[in-house]
């Protein structure tokens, strides 16, 4: 396993890189406050060793874990995280001399499909799960309706991050910058 600092528009990401061969490279892309260190980037990282073998990258988004950026302080956007996954699809496809599988879960399902529109040239597959091309929509009112800067995260968004708040600023222009992506 190979620790990895990857530089982007936005910052410095953490990324870890496992394994070495010479088939394609597999690239995980979390979901919304995922990390590299959840339990389905795990279980991936269980079922590559096992069964595919094959070079796994995961990593941190912007303001998560030891990735630079500021979550709290609303620096974050889905811009920034959509930058992060594609430096990482940049790096993990010059490595391995190819094209890259990726693999996203909820919202990096919706960052997957923008890598590929963007990159066709560097995604060999997708697999997408459960991929949230209207991520977040039915919760607007609720960000909307929140008194105070900070937004209570819907427990089922955790994804290990361990942040149970984000500011108003940030959800609000997540929300809208997300909303200009969907295809």
């Amino acid at each position: 396993m190979s620790s990895r600092r990857i530089l982007t528009k936005f910052g410095v990401i953490d990324a870890i890189q496992n394994g070495k061969a010479e088939k394609a490279a597999i690239l995980w892309v979390p979901g919304f406050l995922g990390t590299m260190n959840g339990v389905k980037a795990e279980a991936l990282q269980k079922w590559n060793h096992d069964e595919f073998k094959q070079t796994l990258w995961r990593f941190n988004y912007s303001g998560i874990g030891k990735s630079t950026g500021h979550l709290k302080r609303s620096k974050s956007t889905f811009k920034n995280w959509l930058s992060d996954a594609g430096a990482v699809l940049e790096q993990a496809a010059a490595e391995s001399g190819g094209p890259v599988d990726v693999i996203g879960s909820s919202m990096g399902g919706l960052i997957s499909l923008h890598l590929a529109t963007r990159n066709p040239e560097l995604v060999r597959s997708l697999y997408l799960c459960a991929p949230a091309v209207h991520f977040l929509k039915d919760r607007i009112a609720l960000v909307r309706q929140s008194p105070g800067d900070d937004i209570p995260i819907p427990p089922d968004y955790l994804h290990g991050s361990g942040l149970v708040s984000a500011s108003f600023f940030f959800i609000w222009k997540f929300f809208r910058r997300a909303f200009t992506f969907v295809l």
